[in-house]
Parts: C-alpha cells; sequence; structure tokens
C-alpha cells in the first residue's frame, strides 16, 4: 500500500480504546478528529508503518501528537502491532541502518550511536513490564526500545541528556544507542524513540523496596534503620555523582532572584490548581492545610540564589534500576506533565533531591498500606526520617567542589513543590494515587 493512501485510514482507529490508553493525556476532553500529520514506512515491514497524528478535541483547547505504530492493511484497516510479532525489531533495525526515510509531509531520521551498531543479531520482543506514559519493548534481552507516545517538537531531554553522560563515561546509566527523529515540513525536529542498553536481571525498584520494607513491617526481616537505609544512601551518593556530571557536561549559570521568584509564582499556581482539581476528603484537607504550604513556599524568595544547572527532572525511587551489574539511573525524559522548554530549563539540582526523598515517604507509606492490620515491628515513621537524613547526607557528600550547595531551607520548599504536584498528577492522571502525596503533606507538616 503506498504511503500516500494512508491519509484515509484514521477513519477505522478505535478511539474509545485511544482514550483509555495509559498515555493517553486527553482522557475526558472528548476527540472531536484526528488528522494524519505524517507517517513513515518502517523498512522490511510491508504493512508497517509509524503514524505521526494529531488530536483535536470537543472542549476546543489545544490539541495533542502522538506517535502510533501501526500496521495498515491494503484495505485500509489498521490496527496496533503486537509486541512479539517482529514490527519492534524492525523499527530497531531502521534506526541502525542510519537513513533517512521520506514521509508524507517530512523526513524520518535515524540517528544510531557506536553502542547500537556495534550490537548485531537481535532477536524476540518482550514488553518491559513497568507502567510508562510511553511504550517500551526490550529487543534480544540486550536493547530497550522507548517509543514517545505524545509528540512535542524540540530537543528532547533524554536525547540530550543521554548522549552528554554518555559523552562523559558516567558510569550509573545505560548505555545510549540512538535515537529517531521526525522532521516536518518547517524543519522542526520531534525525537520520536531512544534506544538504550537493557539491564538484565534488574528488579522493579519500587517493589523491590516495598517488598522489603512490608516484610520489616510484618517482623519476617529485622527493623534495622541503618541496614534497610543502606541502599537509599547509595542512591543519594548516585543523584550527587550524576548532578556533578551533568554540570561538568552541559555546564553551569549563577541563579538570580529573578529565579527564585519565578518558582514561588510557579509553586504557588500549582498548588492553586491542585486546590481545584483534588475534590473530597483529600480537597478539603489540602483546602485546611494551604495556608501553611504557601508559607513554606515562602522560603523560595528567601534562600539565597543557587547554582544552576541540567536535572534529571524526575528523579524518585522508581528511576534507580538495582542489577548484579549494579545499580543505574534511567528515565531522563522529566516530569511528564511539563512542557519541553519547562523539561530542558537549567534548574536546582535540590529540585532532583527533593523528588527523590518525596518518593521515599511515597515507598513507605506504600509498604504500609500493603501491611493493613499487621502489627507493626518498624516505626514507618523513624525509617522515613532515617531514610532521608542518611539520603540527603550521602548527596551532600558527594557534591566534592562542584559549587552546588546543599540548601535545606531550599530542600523544603522543593519538597511543598513536589508534594503540591504528585496532587494535581493522581487527580487528573492517577486518582488511586492519592493517597501518596496525602501522606506525604501530612508527613511534611509533622516534621518541618
Amino acid at each position: 500500500m503506498a504511503v500516500l493512501d494512508l491519509t484515509r485510514v484514521l477513519r477505522g482507529l478505535d478511539t474509545t480504546r485511544l482514550e483509555s490508553a495509559r498515555w493517553f493525556a486527553g482522557k475526558g476532553r472528548g476527540i472531536a478528529g484526528l488528522r494524519l500529520a505524517d507517517a513513515m514506512p518502517v523498512p522490511g515491514l510491508s504493512e508497517g508503518y509509524l503514524l505521526v497524528v494529531d488530536v483535536s478535541y470537543a472542549d476546543a483547547g489545544a490539541g495533542e501528537r502522538y506517535a502510533l505504530p501501526a500496521y495498515v492493511s491494503a484495505a485500509g484497516h489498521v490496527w496496533e502491532p503486537a509486541i512479539g510479532e517482529g514490527y519492534w525489531l524492525a523499527l530497531t533495525e531502521a534506526l541502525r541502518d542510519g537513513s533517512t526515510i521520506a514521509g508524507l509531509h517530512g523526513t524520518f531520521e535515524m540517528r544510531p550511536t557506536e553502542a547500537l551498531l556495534a550490537e548485531t543479531g537481535l532477536s524476540g520482543e518482550r514488553p518491559l513490564g513497568v507502567d510508562q506514559s510511553n511504550t517500551s519493548v526490550i529487543l534480544g534481552e540486550r536493547q530497550v526500545l522507548k517509543l514517545y507516545r505524545r509528540l512535542e517538537p524540540g530537543e528532547h531531554p533524554e536525547v540530550e541528556l543521554g548522549r552528554a553522560l554518555a559523552d562523559g563515561a558516567f558510569p550509573y546509566t545505560p548505555a545510549f544507542c540512538g535515537s529517531m527523529h521526525h522532521i516536518d515540513d518547517e524543519g522542526r525536529d520531534t525525537a520520536l524513540a531512544v534506544v538504550q542498553r537493557f539491564i538484565a536481571d534488574a528488579e522493579d525498584p519500587w517493589e523491590g523496596l516495598t517488598g522489603r520494607l512490608v516484610r520489616r513491617i510484618a517482623g519476617h526481616d529485622p527493623p534495622d534503620l541503618e541496614a534497610s537505609t543502606d541502599e537509599v544512601a547509595e542512591a543519594g551518593a548516585i543523584a550527587a555523582a550524576l548532578h556533578v556530571a551533568l554540570a561538568a557536561e552541559l555546564g553551569t549559570a549563577p541563579g538570580t532572584a529573578a529565579h527564585l521568584r519565578r518558582w514561588r509564582a510557579d509553586a504557588e499556581l500549582q498548588l492553586t490548581q491542585a486546590l481545584a482539581v483534588v475534590d473530597g476528603e483529600a480537597g478539603q484537607e489540602l483546602q485546611a492545610l494551604a495556608p501553611r504550604i504557601r508559607a513554606g513556599l515562602a522560603a523560595f524568595e528567601t534562600a539565597a540564589p543557587p547554582l544552576l544547572a541540567r536535572t534529571h527532572g524526575d528523579l524518585h525511587w522508581g528511576q534507580f534500576l538495582r542489577a548484579p551489574s549494579g545499580v543505574f539511573v534511567v528515565d531522563f525524559e522529566g516530569e511528564p506533565t511539563r512542557t519541553m522548554a519547562e523539561r530542558r530549563r537549567p534548574a536546582s539540582p535540590l529540585r532532583d533531591l527533593a523528588c527523590l526523598v518525596r518518593s521515599l515517604d511515597h515507598v513507605a507509606r506504600t509498604a504500609e498500606l500493603r501491611s493493613h492490620g499487621v502489627s507493626p515491628a518498624m516505626d514507618v515513621d523513624a525509617w522515613i526520617a532515617r531514610a532521608e537524613q542518611r539520603c540527603v547526607a550521602a548527596y551532600a557528600a558527594g557534591l566534592g567542589d562542584s559549587g552546588i550547595v546543599l540548601d535545606r531551607e531550599l530542600l523544603r520548599a522543593f519538597e511543598l513543590e513536589k508534594e503540591t504536584y504528585e496532587f494535581v498528577y493522581a487527580a487528573r492522571f492517577l486518582p488511586s494515587w492519592l493517597y501518596a502525596p496525602r501522606l506525604g503533606m501530612r508527613w511534611l507538616f509533622r516534621h518541618g
């Protein structure tokens, strides 16, 4: 089927299934229309395509652009490839080839690295098995292809930071193997996918730590606060090494009072949004805490302006893969609800640290909830306090002469900002997650 004939296939897409997808951001808005922005034939697959689709909504608000892997039959029937059929291997082979592929209106550029070119004979596909806002497929147990579903033009932070860390030989990230890009007819560059080395035998970091804490709460393992927070301290040291490496590779800049004012304004706007979207008992609780949260956010303007650098952008516990080969930081996309420009903007590295320590609270509360009805053999509050202490201490010790300074007043303001963000995220995308920011915010005001 000629690629130009693809302009009519979108009528066959199941919009109900599209709206229910984990990665679809426009839930509840009502799809008004679909437009095929471009399409790439996948080399070696007679019916395989990668579609770039614009979605418009019934509420007349801003639309979105998505990448849709697809098979398209000669009759115009369209369906998404199942993992295991060879589509994702073919897509990766196209990247390895390093060519430019013509689309309907633009081009598709393949940008492999030596790490990808050195890999040959891949066979087998399986899903990564982690809940994500994108689609990740393990290839031959040696590489992972991540297809970005929601697309936005501009340099993608995961591509940019992946290349920078590879150039600096940073040891705590999987090898960056290359990226796929769409170049539209106006020359705008949009990242479509990345390929990285697969870390074999890595545990799910969130489930791994949660399970260990459940055992300690139940008394199956000793409630030793030092032993149970060793891995947390290691993560704090790796976070510091990451920030030092990013500062060395991509540079730093002095922060100003204007940056602090903007952070406060943005955080207070986010709190206003949270108050508008969180309802029920959680909403009432957040309303009651709002004056204290705003008072805490005022610290943004009383702190000394910090050094600015590129950061991970979403450095929670789930981003630290632990495997026999070591510990690795993954997923450099940044927070999924923020624009590409916001994700790439230099920031205080303490924002990453705040994200990490808040996530330790969330892991512990998840374990506590799973242990409901069990007489606790471990004090969960004490574990959270010690975990945060050790994480922050290890982070501070790892900064060396990088110029990054641990300002605890600023760190707390970032923690409040992060917990408020989690309220907004839960209300809009994952209501079952609401317990985490709710319990986390309580913690901050018990221990602030």
